[in-house]
């Protein structure tokens, strides 16, 4: 007989000490890690008798975070291009935008926990790896894969914000037929993952270059959250690094310039996004990382703390990069047709 409580801390146990190497950079490891412990997970529950055609994905990852419900935009995309015949069902108690996390509901079924009789611990999903072609994936790789075959189907993106909120949004914020607006979002959480935070002084000129072309720079979060979502899915443009807000404006196919973008190692992979990457600076070499050396841990670390014990620093965009960026995507956007495009380090 299984014992689920017990069977259920070693699945966590398993993937907080993958979790370790993913903060290190050893995405490797942490992939290898994340994949014993759902494939343990998993043996624990067919040896339970507990059906494994349905996997749950609990609040405590998916829906506390803007760019965690994003990731939703995997499995919906998996379930219409015949990925998988899984049935993923969100366990959604806490959520952090329930605006944006409607807009899935035609793809997903989305319950709260007390719906549930039966005991769904050695079933749920934790928000690292996702099974694609029967194989673990990290999510952001998975979404990479998924978004590739979207794309090569010739689909439109996924999410698209209803007239009435649209509306709306441009009530809320007094815009006039013709006026338009580019959404900003600045990352400081200094938590650890600071090495993806975003000195706002950075982006003081490149705001007024926007306004000097007659637009109106606003930035997200809000203190209204279904605001947010128009202001990421209704912008001209985006200017973001990576955070939740990006992904989010991902599924709606928002143009983006995402500046000061890192760790090297996270690809975005929705069209209309042009990269300015922060650089990596050799302190004891003085010099900048060349582009073969942008691999891992390198290109995965998301921590001024561990980039120090490599004797590393970070570097980001200068005001005038993203002023040039920004010069560009206004140029792409008054075409009404956004490149993808690149700046390598």
């Amino acid at each position: 007989m299984i014992d689920i409580q017990e069977a259920h801390d070693t699945v966590v146990r398993m993937w907080h000490k993958a979790a370790e190497q993913h903060t290190q950079g050893n995405m490797t490891r942490a992939v290898e890690g994340w994949a014993a412990a759902m494939n343990y997970q998993r043996q624990m529950a067919k040896e339970a008798g507990f059906s494994t055609d349905t996997r749950y994905l609990p609040d405590v990852g998916w829906t506390v975070g803007i760019g965690h419900i994003a990731s939703f935009d995997i499995f919906a995309k998996m379930k219409i291009l015949g990925m998988t015949n899984t049935n993923y069902v969100v366990v959604a108690d806490n959520i952090v935008n329930q605006t944006y996390l409607d807009l899935f509901k035609p793809y997903l079924t989305i319950l709260p926990r007390s719906t549930f009789t039966e005991d769904i611990r050695l079933t749920e999903d934790y928000l690292a790896v996702i099974e694609v072609d029967g194989c673990w994936t990290w999510f952001i790789d998975a979404l990479v894969i998924v978004q590739q075959r979207w794309e090569a189907e010739g689909r439109s993106p996924l999410l698209k914000l209803p007239q009435e909120q649209i509306e709306a949004g441009r009530q809320k914020l007094g815009l006039k037929p013709d006026d338009w607006f580019v959404t900003l979002h600045i990352r400081k959480l200094n938590d650890a993952q600071n090495l993806r935070d975003i000195d706002p002084e950075s982006y003081a000129e490149v705001i007024k270059r926007i306004e000097a072309m007659g637009g109106r720079v606003i930035q997200v979060p809000s203190e209204d959250r279904a605001l947010d979502i128009f202001l990421l899915s209704q912008a001209r443009f985006v200017i973001l690094g990576n955070s939740g807000p990006a992904w989010v404006a991902g599924t709606f196919g928002t143009p983006a310039l995402l500046a000061n973008w890192c760790p090297m190692g996270i690809k975005f992979p929705y069209k209309g996004a042009i990269f300015l990457h922060k650089k990596l600076w050799h302190k004891g070499e003085s010099r900048f990382f060349t582009s073969e050396e942008y691999c891992e841990p390198f290109n995965h670390i998301v921590s001024e703390e561990v980039l120090t014990q490599h004797d590393i620093a970070s570097v980001p965009n200068t005001s005038e990069e993203i002023i040039a960026g920004v010069e560009r995507m206004l140029c792409e956007t008054a075409k009404g047709v956004v490149n993808v495009g690149e700046v390598t380090p």
